[in-house]
C-alpha cells in the first residue's frame, strides 16, 4: 500500500482531449484524474461500461446521447454503456476523476 499526492503524478495528453494522471488501470477498475484548461473538450466517444464523474475542481458540462448537463465542484453524474458523451470545460477549466468499472 501506498500514499501518493495527485500532484505528484505528472498529467498527458490524452487523444480525446486534456490531460490525465492514470491513478489505477487494471481490468476491474480504471481511475483517471482528467483535467481540462478553460473551455477544453474531450472529444464524444463511447464506452462499453458505465463510467461516473466527479467533479473536483471547476465547472463545465457533459454531454449523454441527447441531454447536456452542467457540472461543478462536488457533483457527479453516471453514464451508461454504450452512449456517445464528451465533455466541456467551462471559465475555470474542470478536474474530474473518471471512473470506469469494469476497464473492459
Amino acid at each position: 500500500m501506498e500514499a501518493v499526492y495527485l500532484e505528484q503524478l505528472e498529467p498527458a495528453p490524452t487523444p480525446l482531449g486534456g490531460k490525465a494522471r492514470q491513478l489505477v488501470d487494471c481490468l476491474e477498475l480504471r481511475l483517471v484524474n482528467l483535467l481540462l484548461e478553460p473551455g477544453e473538450t474531450v472529444a464524444e466517444h463511447s464506452a462499453p461500461v458505465e463510467v461516473v464523474f466527479l467533479v473536483l475542481e471547476g465547472s463545465g458540462s457533459i454531454s449523454a446521447g441527447e441531454n447536456r448537463l452542467a457540472v461543478e465542484k462536488g457533483q457527479f453524474l453516471t453514464c451508461p454503456p454504450g452512449i456517445m458523451r464528451s465533455v466541456e470545460a467551462g471559465r475555470e477549466g474542470l478536474n474530474l476523476l473518471v471512473v470506469r468499472a469494469p476497464n473492459h
